[in-house]
């Protein structure tokens, strides 16, 4: 690659990770949200390698980048962001804060640079082999298990008994299971000889603990009032135009995107050498073969009767006035087979169809799951939106059906169009519109009450 085009798609990669990281701020949070940017990442490295095998296949990296981001969306942060920004606190304490923030950010983009770059070693069939993929990917969940065991227990928040390593005042940790997952993965490509990905994941550690730091203190500076009495940012954070939490959330986007992006181009090498490789084999390894397909279909399919079944149950447990505490730990390890560990390894063995169903559709259903649950409460017309959404799914699981899947503008589309106007959406919900006119002086404008939302 030229230095002009490191340089583009560097940048360009960092502002569409910052935009992905913001939006999962606004609409969904947790590990589906975090599917937004890295959906987006793993579509840009495919777009920017320049070769056409991988540009006619980025289905598999959107998918996995969307999978390997969402490990880290389980790890709570709101607590320990609260050590460096509540100076006042009884619990304030700046270098807990950063420590925990700097090791969140590298298990977070770690993972999903690790992932991201086995992708693209796993597409040649030159290195990993079969049921050395199934063996890793098949005991993630189980490794997440113990690693939570180990290092975020015993917690009992009710009668104050929490881990030894503790980074939040009183909510649950999980940042053990992905620190042990991590530690599997590095292993797993070294012992391997796959110093791509472990490069990208380097990158993506140093990209997400540097994304965190600084991240948080943007938000510390611009979060208090300077000697003088104004704000840094000056009347436009005066009147409310700027969102501190936004420009934590775009800093830490940009700073992992940028990361990843920039070893990836540096190694643009490896990636024209695993594309000679791919052409060799006339196309992308597939391993599954001819079952390729219908294993795709039938984990597809157990995802979703999962998710029917286990909302159901909670449904009927809530309704009896039952704690659902242990069933949703259940249901939390058996989500997360089902939603990463599976679909990731039958991606990894060369089924695009689990690919485009995974960067596409379900990409979609988690913004319809969130839009219809929560984001329009407040509209009259609620269930009629719902419906339309509902049915637009259904629309768009048949077109991947008959046409296979969608193209990469229009996947674009999805992750950047659709996202915005279901924002949009949420945003003007008659109950939010309604909060932020009374919180507002009665001369001033829609917009100037919306501000910083808007």
């Amino acid at each position: 690659m030229s230095v002009s085009s490191i340089i583009f798609a560097v940048l360009f990669t960092s502002f569409a990770i910052s935009y992905g990281w913001g939006m999962r701020g606004c609409i969904i949070g947790g590990e589906k949200g975090a599917m937004l940017p890295g959906a987006l990442l793993g579509l840009l490295l495919a777009r920017f390698s320049g070769i056409d095998v991988f540009i006619d296949n980025f289905w598999i990296f959107a998918a996995v980048g969307a999978l390997s981001m969402s490990y880290g969306g389980a790890q709570t942060y709101g607590q320990t962001l609260g050590f460096v920004l509540h100076r006042d606190a009884p619990d304030y304490n700046k270098k807990k804060g950063y420590f925990a923030l700097a090791l969140k950010g590298l298990l977070w983009f770690g993972i999903c640079g690790a992932l991201l770059g086995m992708s693209f070693s796993a597409v040649t069939g030159a290195i990993y082999k079969k049921q050395e993929l199934l063996l890793l990917f098949l005991t993630l969940p189980l490794i997440q298990f113990l690693g939570v065991k180990i290092f975020n227990t015993p917690y009992n928040k009710e009668k104050g008994v929490f881990p030894k390593i503790y980074f939040s005042i009183d909510r649950r940790e999980e940042w053990g299971g992905n620190l042990i997952l991590l530690a599997e993965l590095i292993i797993f490509m070294l012992i391997k000889g796959d110093y791509f990905a472990a490069k990208m994941c380097l990158a993506g550690c140093l990209g997400g603990a540097v994304g965190w730091v600084v991240a948080i203190f943007l938000f510390d500076i611009t979060a208090h009032r300077l000697k003088n009495g104004k704000y840094i940012l000056g009347k436009a954070q005066e009147n409310n135009f700027i969102d501190n939490w936004k420009i934590m959330e775009y800093a830490l986007g940009a700073i992992g995107g940028f990361s990843i992006s920039l070893c990836f181009c540096l190694n643009h090498k490896t990636i024209l050498q695993y594309a000679d490789i791919v052409n060799s084999n006339v196309g992308i390894w597939n391993a599954l073969g001819s079952k390729g397909n219908a294993l795709s279909w039938a984990a597809f399919g157990i995802l979703f009767a999962s998710l029917l079944i286990f909302a159901i149950a909670f449904i009927i447990l809530r309704n009896r006035k039952i704690k659902t505490d242990r069933f949703e730990n259940v249901f939390e390890l058996v989500e997360r087979a089902l939603y990463s560990a599976i679909p990731l390894l039958l991606i990894m063995l060369g089924s695009i169809n689990m690919a485009q169903l995974m960067s596409f559709f379900a990409i979609y259903w988690v913004l319809m799951e969130k839009i219809c649950s929560e984001a329009i409460k407040g509209y009259k017309h609620k269930y009629l939106v719902c419906s339309v959404f509902a049915v637009t799914a259904l629309l768009i699981f048949a077109g991947e059906i008959i046409l296979g899947s969608y193209s990469i503008w229009i996947t674009w589309l999805l992750y950047c169009g659709v996202y915005v106007a279901a924002e949009i959406l949420r945003l003007f919900n008659k109950d939010r519109v309604k909060r932020h006119m009374q919180a507002c002086d009665r001369n001033s404008s829609l917009i100037s009450c919306l501000g910083s939302s808007l």
